[in-house]
């Protein structure tokens, strides 16, 4: 059976931490990667999952791997470990996609997704050398691109004679040698259809978390896994570099009034969190939403269901919170459901710095309930 999607995490542990790698700095799992895949799979894609960062791969053994598994379409992500931290990823992105585009390893379609790829997809196009950058968040888009391969193969004609290829939403593409942006995609609304999982074609056992964060945890970093049960902010602050590269989704249903804030529902993330620990024992674990702490009808019934489990006693957590939103009863319930750390993001001493900026408060009529 040919593999449809080849979904690559490449890093640069060296380039980005230097002395500090790759024995010293946290490794954390691909979770866009999983998120992706399952999406894929859900839509009837084979995939295969590369965390190329956690194994110590560079662009040489990546391509190596592109070669011998032949897929329809290599999917190579631009995502940090936390989620402003796609920038940094972009040296690992451009030398991957540069292997990849030698002859010797044929005529591969890749296809980079990512916050930096989605806030400046041009610059990406050109940087890289990819055949396809992701406008934006890059589920409807991988799922469209796909389609297309399967329905009408590959190579498309870059002259623009492949009308399809104009058709897939969300994509920034060479035409006439030019970069070339369709019109945007949504982004996916029913997270459920990207339930994550994929745990199985990953390293496990290469993943450690922060030193500090084993301080609650005897010092002991290993095992080590990171998820989402929420994606986006319903604030609008003007400064945020997190939500903003996604914001063309966004617009489709907003209409530029505000950030959509999706969450799994429990039953979905209860199901990673029971996978993790029983199947891998995991102890240490990061819930990587860019703000957990908002919607009660999400942080409550999930921290409870956690303490019900008897996992409040075992796991030792940490979470993004905004200062202001940290109300007592969330304190208490995560807590209870094993959050040791939250990650608050601190004002500026200066008064002029908080004046200078807009925090877009009306976020505040959809979290409170």
């Amino acid at each position: 059976m040919s593999l449809d999607a080849l979904i690559i995490n490449p890093g640069d542990q060296v380039g980005i931490y230097q002395s500090l790698a790759p024995d010293l700095t946290a490794k954390e799992p691909t979770i866009w990667g999983r998120l992706l895949g399952s999406y894929l799979q859900g839509r009837g894609f084979s995939v295969q999952l590369i965390d190329a960062a956690a194994l110590n791969w560079g662009a040489e053994e990546i391509a190596e791997a592109a070669k011998s598994s032949d897929p329809k379409l290599v999917i190579v992500l631009a995502y940090g470990h936390q989620p402003s931290a796609s920038t940094q990823q972009m040296p690992a992105v451009i030398a991957t996609c540069a292997e990849l585009s030698k002859e010797e390893c044929g005529e591969i379609p890749t296809f980079v997704i990512g916050g930096h790829p989605a806030a400046l997809p041009q610059q990406t196009l050109r940087e890289t050398n990819a055949y396809f950058v992701s406008t934006g968040e890059g589920f409807i888009t991988a799922d469209r691109l796909l389609t297309g391969l399967r329905d009408f193969g590959w190579p498309y004609h870059s002259s623009g004679t492949d009308s399809w290829i104009r058709e897939v939403p969300g994509l920034c593409y060479w035409e006439n040698l030019k970069p070339q942006t369709t019109q945007p995609a949504p982004n996916l609304e029913n997270l459920a259809e990207a339930p994550g999982g994929l745990w199985h074609q990953l390293p496990m056992e290469n993943y450690r978390a922060h030193n500090w964060h084993a301080l609650t945890n005897g010092g002991e970093t290993k095992p080590y896994a990171s998820i989402y049960t929420s994606i986006g902010c319903s604030f609008g602050c003007s400064f945020c570099n997190i939500q903003s590269p996604f914001r063309e989704g966004d617009n489709l249903k907003f209409k530029g009034r505000a950030n959509s804030y999706r969450t799994w529902p429990v039953e979905v993330v209860m199901a990673e969190i029971e996978m993790l620990v029983g199947k891998y024992g995991i102890i240490n674990l990061k819930i990587a939403d860019e703000m957990f702490s908002l919607r009660p009808s999400h942080v409550l019934p999930l921290c409870r269901a956690i303490a019900e489990r008897g996992y409040g006693s075992h796991l030792n957590t940490w979470a993004y919170c905004r200062v202001d939103t940290a109300r007592p009863e969330f304190l208490e319930a995560m807590r209870n459901a094993g959050v040791r750390w939250l990650c608050l993001g601190i004002e500026a001493a200066s008064g002029d710095v908080r004046d200078g900026v807009d925090k877009n408060d009306y976020g505040e009529l959809e979290i409170i309930e």
